[in-house]
């Protein structure tokens, strides 16, 4: 399945950064994925394939003229969206795992605190699978400035999360992830 190529114009230079993008975070959820039901966890590694990969979809919905996209939305704004498209096109349970991969999740209470541009509920990783996606995404950077291709360092990752208004307690939840996966 690849639900890409009907959402983003395949000639373009986002989608050949996106295509990289979506394949190194499914191969790292599907490592880490395989190293969890080792530790004896049970987790759907056809949801993680398909979720990882189309996890950035809802990007097509989103208005970031660097990235040559023109939608009506924010960039915070692609879990969700991404959630509706993936709900359209009959894949609901994807759907969720896509929109709880934004940041380390989103809570309503951050919702109606900072009025983000978000439907107002929790938007945060409850299942072995949403967590994974999410974790899996934090080491592959769209932004050629860190390498397309580079799994970002902790160093690195660290850095990028602690740039973000709630950087701290998401970057304390990424290394208790990280400490059960690894």
């Amino acid at each position: 399945m690849n639900l890409l190529i009907k959402y983003f114009d395949t000639k373009s230079e986002f989608y050949s950064i996106l295509l990289i993008h979506s394949k190194k975070v499914m191969e790292k959820s599907l490592d880490v994925a395989e190293r969890m039901i080792n530790k004896g966890y049970e987790i759907d590694l056809k949801l993680i394939e398909e979720s990882a990969f189309h996890h950035d979809i809802g990007l097509c919905e989103i208005n970031e003229p660097k990235f040559d996209l023109h939608g009506k939305h924010p960039y915070i704004a692609h879990g969700y969206q991404g959630k509706l498209i993936l709900n359209k096109e009959g894949f609901p349970k994807h759907g969720l795992v896509v929109e709880r991969h934004v940041g380390m999740g989103i809570t309503k209470q951050e919702i109606v605190e900072e009025n983000l541009p978000l439907p107002k509920r929790d938007m945060v990783p409850i299942t072995w699978e949403d967590k994974i996606v999410c974790y899996s995404d934090k080491f592959y950077s769209k932004n050629p400035k860190y390498g397309i291709d580079d799994e970002l360092s902790l160093n690195v990752i660290r850095e990028r999360m602690l740039d973000f208004k709630y950087g701290k307690a998401n970057f304390h939840k990424f290394l208790e992830w990280h400490k059960l996966i690894t």
